[in-house]
């Protein structure tokens, strides 16, 4: 493994545990598990049954379903702000937009951040 690969999986780390801490912070609990992708110019977030079981229950009504993902869609847009300054400090890179959705039946979110600069370049990778 290369410095610049063992660099990229460090940040990834960083930026998908500042994601968990906040949302335990907001709504009292994270994930049940999660991956990270750093591809191209994406950083990709999958994080693996984030409801909690109150929001699973909810799930089951259509209205409940659109109501748990726009509060889910509103807590991202809150975090934001916070989450492109850090990846900005861990990677020095731009986020130049965020792209987030929810499976209410799975309880699986996907969170991409676009970066304003290749991770290769990021990270000083070749090949």
């Amino acid at each position: 493994m290369s410095s610049g690969s063992g660099r990229k999986q460090e940040a990834a780390e960083e930026i998908v545990h500042t994601i968990i801490r906040s949302l335990k912070e907001r709504i009292g609990r994270g994930p049940e598990g999660y991956r990270t992708y750093l591809v191209d110019d994406l950083l990709v977030v999958r994080l693996l049954r984030d409801l909690t079981p109150v929001e699973y229950e909810q799930a089951k009504t259509p209205a409940g379903r659109k109501s748990i993902k726009d509060t889910r869609n509103r807590l991202i847009q809150d975090l934001r702000p916070s989450l492109q300054d850090r990846i900005k400090h861990l990677t020095g890179a731009n986020v130049i937009s965020v792209h987030s959705d929810l499976s209410t039946r799975t309880g699986e979110r996907i969170i991409i951040f676009v970066l304003d600069r290749r991770v290769a370049d990021i990270f000083g990778e070749h090949g």
